[in-house]
């Protein structure tokens, strides 16, 4: 007789594949057949996790359409199924996989596209955090500036694409939402690479395009950097870098959590 842990490793198995395995001969016949019974879990299992990518990744569904996005997460749960009782963490590799797929090779910005469904989605459901804002500076002398750290909110999420990825995702977002189709309107996919941040301030999720200056300074502040050396960095990627006017840039937007000397 096999052990509750090894019955429980079993249906697991048996839930992802096609045919009993581990759990022939254990699951008695009823009104059907055993693998019959197995199936309605299949189903519903399979039927809830695809459900739950779809919400998340929806201007991927979009931009896939609802055939092929099904397929693909079909992959993805066989490959990665849950391993947490909250559905909000499931879909952390989904960008990543979609990318992998040989069938997505002609779409070399579909990844980022599902990446920015997934800050989106991360954004969402992150720990708040208050902004502070420019006054948040007064607090400090000036001689201590160059030694403060800029934290972000934990809602932030920072990456950049080769292609223009922020214009398809409003595409499909806003016909998703919609449940209206229009015609893709033309990308420039030549126009060079995007630098993009998405983060939430309040209730309200933002999704800005940063010049790539910006970009490094805020990554450089994400790593725990002072303000010299983070606008030393941003300096060296773009010798035009203003601070004064990114800083009041970033904290219009809200971007920052705290100011702290390290």
């Amino acid at each position: 007789m096999p052990t509750l842990r090894e019955l429980q490793a079993g249906f697991s198995t048996d839930l992802k594949q096609d045919a009993l395995g581990a759990l022939s001969g254990v699951i008695r016949h009823g009104r059907a057949a055993p693998n019959q019974l197995m199936q309605i879990y299949r189903n519903n299992y399979f039927l809830s996790l695809t459900e739950a990518l779809r919400a998340i990744f929806g201007s991927t569904d979009t931009l896939l359409g609802e055939q092929f996005f099904n397929f693909a997460a079909d992959a993805y749960i066989r490959k990665h199924p849950s391993r947490s009782g909250n559905l909000h963490h499931f879909g952390d590799r989904f960008a990543h996989f979609l990318a992998a797929m040989p069938e997505t090779q002609t779409l070399p910005y579909l990844e980022n596209v599902a990446r920015i469904d997934w800050a989106w989605h991360s954004a969402f459901h992150a720990a708040d955090a208050d902004p502070v804002f420019a006054d948040a500076l007064t607090a400090f002398a000036p001689e201590q500036y160059s030694d403060l750290r800029f934290d972000l909110v934990p809602s932030a999420a920072l990456f950049q694409s080769e292609y223009s990825v922020m214009d398809i995702w409003h595409y499909c977002r806003r016909n998703g939402d919609t449940g209206e189709s229009a015609e893709m309107p033309a990308l420039q996919f030549d126009e060079g690479e995007q630098w993009i941040a998405v983060f939430r301030v309040g209730l309200q999720i933002k999704t800005e395009l940063l010049t790539r200056s910006e970009f490094v300074f805020v990554q450089q502040c994400a790593s725990g950097q002072p303000l010299m050396v983070a606008a030393q960095a941003a300096m060296e990627s773009d010798s035009a870098f203003d601070l004064l006017q990114v800083l009041q840039r970033l904290f219009a937007l809200g971007i920052f959590a705290q100011l702290r000397l390290s």
